[in-house]
């Protein structure tokens, strides 16, 4: 049973007045820096402004920091060490081991907070302006007294950030270097933390059976569940609302059920023991069936019950920005990411979309050198986790086309092929018209709006879900072209102009006075947008059509007269 013990707010806010004090004083003979004013500097800009990333970056660390002190006070009790020092025949040995130990503890979970809450904020930097930064931090010394533990990280962090080049010019000159450094500082702070635990293995079992709460961080051992970016930027659907897919939906929970069965402390699962199961996982179907809402509503499963159970979960997105216009950067990226699949701390998911667009053939000669190494690195990694399998990671792909696959990069996803066929019956169409138009509906129908007035079923002057499933069914419809008529429907319902009295009403008030403004959207209104989006459809692929013949002629008359001219060239000779 593992026990939740949550740091008190007052506890908090104390040490990070202190923290706050210590950063804008901090002593590095002969100098007294001040980390707010160094970072407001980076640019060369006002010196009285910070950008936003700045000063979320800064929040981090003071956050992580904050609770490097509160963590310590906290495990000083858990590890008996006043007892220890009220012992007038103290064993010196045991105690510097308990301290140290403890040190080394808190800065894990500070280092490991501020990196992952500066990871949100590097991924939404701009590609071009991500860099990784080259650190060697086996210098910084451990101390057993915490203020020196302190001390030492700080000083090497302060170094780095104010790093000058030959030419005395600093190295950090802007926001999304410092955003970078100090992600990457804390990051490989906290992997150097991991590594020294082995060395106190008597003590790890303390923080392996708790957890530490803070403010929406949860540290068990040498692991740390944050709120992850991609997880959260993913997670936002649930199986419950996938339509149709059936087989799919079954499957895919077999896999999040086995999965969580991995234990990070002992490094087993006893699903991979007794058996065996799919390491990687190929989505394949049209566009619009829903493979994207299926990684979704996994991350989804995934997170919420790996957060009940008190496991570390990570999920990673792979897509076209891991390719980067510097040599040697896009493989990098690549590997950064692919490492959580080697990391027997957590239970990993690793999402690839539209695998076959990013990872060109290797046969393909237009393919260019660098995406060859994209696809080697990939194809190394698939074989890594078939040969290390500790039952803690799964590979997710998709394609629009299952051909389209490089031949070899194939063979390795063909584990466990899934077919995402979309809605499959008309009631399913009926269900996703229903849901996506649902704050239309009345509020016995679970809606607010009550401006959507469909019945179930209808008649020839008022058509109803029913006949307009049957009539989507019958044009080849996939989740796609529904999701934009609701948009459309839900568009033209709400194009009024708005009262100016509205603007001085508040909460229920305001929502019931718009409510009898918009346009009702009954079953004739759904089904003529349906006719409008078929006959739009097929004129954009006639169109297509057209222009794709157009092209092939005009790629035919170029080679004939590169031919002729050819031609013409050998009977001059």
């Amino acid at each position: 049973m593992i026990d939740a013990e949550k740091l008190l707010p007052g506890d908090l806010a104390e040490y990070r007045k202190k923290v706050k004090e210590r950063l804008r004083n901090f002593r590095i003979d002969p100098l007294t820096l001040d980390l707010y004013r160094l970072v407001r500097e980076i640019d060369g800009q006002d010196p009285d402004l910070m950008s936003v990333e700045e000063t979320r970056t800064l929040l981090a660390v003071e956050e992580g920091l904050t609770a490097f002190f509160a963590l310590f006070g906290h495990l000083e009790n858990l590890l008996e060490i006043p007892a220890l020092r009220a012992d007038a025949g103290r064993d010196r040995k045991l105690l510097e081991h308990r301290l140290t130990f403890a040190a080394l503890y808190a800065l894990f979970a500070a280092a490991s907070i501020i990196a992952g809450k500066t990871a949100t904020i590097r991924e939404a930097l701009p590609r071009e302006e991500v860099r990784t930064w080259p650190l060697n931090l086996e210098s910084v010394a451990l101390d057993a007294n915490e203020i020196r533990t302190f001390n030492n990280v700080v000083s090497r962090f302060l170094v780095d950030l104010c790093e000058k080049k030959p030419d005395r010019s600093r190295v950090v000159t802007s926001t999304a270097d410092f955003v970078c450094l100090t992600h990457d500082f804390f990051r490989e702070m906290a992997e150097r933390c991991t590594r020294l635990s082995q060395s106190y293995l008597d003590l790890k079992p303390v923080v392996e059976n708790r957890h530490f709460l803070f403010d929406g961080v949860s540290v068990s051992g040498f692991t740390l569940q944050l709120e992850d970016p991609e997880s959260v930027a993913l997670s936002g659907d649930t199986f419950d609302q996938m339509v149709g897919n059936r087989e799919l939906k079954t499957s895919l929970w077999g896999v999040a059920d086995k999965i969580l069965l991995y234990d990070p402390r002992t490094r087993r699962n006893p699903a991979k023991e007794l058996g065996d199961f799919a390491r990687t996982i190929l989505l394949y179907g049209r566009p619009g069936t829903g493979k994207t809402m299926a990684i979704s509503a996994l991350i989804h499963e995934l997170t919420a019950r790996a957060k009940k159970l008190g496991k570390p979960f990570r999920a990673v997105l792979i897509g076209s920005d891991v390719k980067d216009k510097y040599f040697g950067e896009s493989v990098k990226n690549l590997k950064r990411k692919l490492a959580e699949l080697h990391r027997g701390d957590r239970i990993c998911l690793v999402a690839i979309e539209d695998i076959d667009l990013m990872l060109a053939s290797r046969d393909d000669v237009n393919v260019n050198a660098a995406d060859k190494d994209l696809l080697h690195e990939l194809m190394n990694t698939l074989e890594g986790v078939a040969s290390q399998d500790l039952g803690n990671a799964v590979i997710v792909a998709t394609t629009n086309d299952i051909k389209g696959i490089e031949g070899a990069l194939a063979e390795r996803l063909q584990e466990n092929p899934m077919e995402v066929r979309g809605p499959e019956t008309a009631e399913d169409f009926a269900t996703l018209f229903r849901y996506k138009l649902r704050r239309g509906l009345s509020m016995a129908e679970g809606g607010v709006g009550g401006y959507v007035r469909v019945p179930d079923k209808g008649s020839r002057r008022q058509p109803g879900w029913h006949e307009i499933g049957e009539l989507c069914l019958e044009y080849g419809f996939t989740g796609r072209p529904v999701k934009n008529i609701c948009k459309r429907l839900m568009t033209v319902a709400g194009e009024f102009r708005m009262p100016e009295e509205v603007y001085g009403l508040e909460g229920d008030e305001c929502v019931e006075r718009l409510r009898g403004l918009y346009r009702p959207i009954d079953g004739a209104t759904v089904l003529a947008e349906v006719e409008r989006y078929r006959t739009h459809s097929l004129a954009h692929e006639e169109a297509m059509r057209e222009e794709r013949i157009r092209a092939r002629k005009e790629s035919l008359l170029s080679e004939l007269r590169a031919g002729r001219l050819a031609q013409a060239e050998l009977q001059k000779e």
